[in-house]
């Protein structure tokens, strides 16, 4: 006998229904139900880029629905998080077998250890979004949307520093959608990202009524997003050009090769006879020659004949760039700044700027005065740390337009690009050595973020690599020009205009507030009362 219940009511919330036993699914089960779909969304990062990954972000929602208690929460974020985490960051282990005598047999659990601790930010999140009750699947994805994009920002400022692949990058491929952190910054969009993904769990949901408005609404919020982005490309002014063109040189040295002693010269002069080729016809003046990131292998302020071979491919009224490592003794100590140098006519040295934002374990060995007794030393050559440099510049050679160095890992900071005490440069410019990690999805991803950069500042971004990839792009972040991983080559290219500074680069809070309000909305939302149709036997 049954009898038909029909109106307003609060539907007792599924984790509970499943705790009593009628879901069949274990939390062990959900648990390797939610690696798998972190698995799934890493498969949207570049280079594989398939964006319809990220719907597992509506698995992880509909899992969280169907876990009772704050341990199990945590459980099934960690487990998407490692997932996640494990098969995007797969390539860092790579880079332990440039010396694989040395660090081979570190590779795998470093590798896994980096995905274990990042995927605790997740584990929080779904930890906290467990501490409430939520009977409104929508508000229950725009705060867990609002909270991961909290917890992107606080992985890249604290914890492990490490801010690689934020969900906004999976839209690199997309330039459109990528414009949106001119206005909310990578943070932003990764929030809307995560969102717009969870909704359609939704379909997943018992109650028949309102069962595909989530899946209605993420393809609303995706057509605003590409209109809003399709948009800034089309009705905002093209910036004016600079006049002056770049050479970036990408000279492909295999990273186990790289610092052998006896090749370094070897390397050095490949770099000065690539720079000497004729610049491509039809081109502006050429007034900045560029290398990556330690492409000299010697100490350019100790060594006169150094300069004197630097002073032979200093282009006519421009300069060379290049990195080179600046080394010190202090205290009886080696001291090293991973560096960027700006050569001018006849050698001489306009100015160097040292690396900030060093790798950890790569640059330098975090409690090495605990972990050199165990045997653990930084991947760089040398028993040393590097030194971090006093901070952010804007570096001004007369004659070319002002631009805010970065070397490497420095590019991945959202809001970090400028130097937010000085002038605003003209253009970004990014030197780095991405041999490290071989033929790999890392070189993409890095170059990925390095375009976000470009989109939330306005302006060109100019990228050396060692061994790709060297792009030239505009200040919408598109590019303009390429060097492919693994190619040896030249590449000359105008240096596109910039544009006025975004509403991100004015305000930098504008993603925190944003994912604040995103919570206080999905609290709100969540209040009023869920109109269900039931049968109750």
């Amino acid at each position: 006998m049954s009898s038909k219940v029909i109106g307003t009511a609060v539907r007792e919330p599924l984790a509970e229904r499943q705790a009593r036993g009628r879901p069949v699914l274990t939390l062990l089960g959900h648990a390797v139900l939610a690696l798998g779909c972190g698995a799934v969304v890493a498969l949207a990062l570049p280079p594989v880029s398939l964006l319809v990954g990220l719907l597992a972000f509506a698995g992880l929602l509909a899992l969280l629905r169907r876990t009772a208690g704050i341990p199990g929460a945590f459980l099934i974020g960690w487990c998407f998080g490692y997932g996640y985490y494990q098969v995007g960051l797969y390539w860092v282990a790579i880079a332990f077998y440039t010396d694989p005598e040395k660090f081979g047999a570190l590779a795998l659990p470093a590798d896994i250890l980096l995905a274990m601790v990042c995927a605790l930010f997740p584990a929080v999140v779904t930890a906290i979004i467990a501490c409430k009750r939520w009977r409104h699947p929508v508000a229950q994805a725009l705060a867990l949307a609002a909270l991961w994009a909290l917890a992107d920002y606080f992985r890249g400022r604290w914890g492990p520093q490490f801010p690689w692949n934020p969900m906004a990058v999976v839209w690199a491929p997309v330039d459109q959608i990528l414009q949106i952190v001119a206005w909310v910054g990578s943070p932003g969009l990764t929030l809307l990202t995560v969102f717009g993904a969870a909704l359609p769990a939704t379909v997943f949901e018992h109650a028949p009524a309102g069962r595909f408005r989530g899946p209605i609404l993420a393809l609303v919020l995706l057509g605003l997003a590409a209109a809003f982005g399709e948009a800034r490309l089309k009705l905002v002014a093209a910036p004016a050009e600079t006049g002056q063109s770049v050479r970036l040189v990408q000279a492909a040295i295999d990273q186990q090769r790289k610092w052998d002693p006896a090749l370094r010269e070897q390397w050095f002069l490949r770099y000065i006879e690539m720079s000497k080729q004729p610049p491509k016809p039809g081109l502006p003046p050429l007034r900045a020659l560029i290398w990556p990131e330690s492409a000299v292998p010697y100490a350019i302020d100790r060594e006169p004949i150094v300069r004197d071979y630097l002073a032979s491919v200093v282009p006519s009224g421009g300069y060379l760039v290049t990195g080179s490592d600046y080394f010190w003794v202090e205290n009886d100590k080696t001291k090293a700044n991973n560096s960027l140098w700006v050569i001018g006519a006849g050698g001489s040295v306009y100015g160097r700027y040292a690396k900030v934002d060093l790798v950890p374990f790569g640059e330098f060995l975090p409690m090495r005065w605990l972990l050199s007794r165990v045997g653990l030393r930084n991947l760089t050559e040398g028993s040393f740390d590097f030194q971090p440099g006093p901070g952010r510049v804007t570096m001004s050679p007369p004659g070319l337009p002002p631009f805010s160095p970065l070397i490497c890992y420095e590019a991945i900071f959202p809001g970090e690009a400028v130097a937010a005490d000085a002038p605003r440069p003209a253009w970004l410019l990014n030197i780095t050595n991405d041999a490290w990690f071989g033929d790999s999805a890392g070189p993409y991803q890095h170059l990925a973020m390095a375009r976000t950069r470009s989109v939330e500042e306005g302006l060109p971004l100019v990228r050396a690599a060692n061994t790709g990839i060297s792009v030239v792009t505009d200040a919408y972040g598109r590019v303009q020009a390429e060097l492919p991983l693994g190619v040896q080559g030249v590449l000359d290219a105008p240096l596109p205009g910039a544009l006025p500074a975004p509403l991100y680069a004015r305000h930098l809070w504008l993603p925190l507030a944003l994912a604040l309000i995103s919570v206080a909305g999905a609290l709100l939302a969540d209040r009023r009362p869920v109109r269900a149709t039931r049968r109750m036997i």
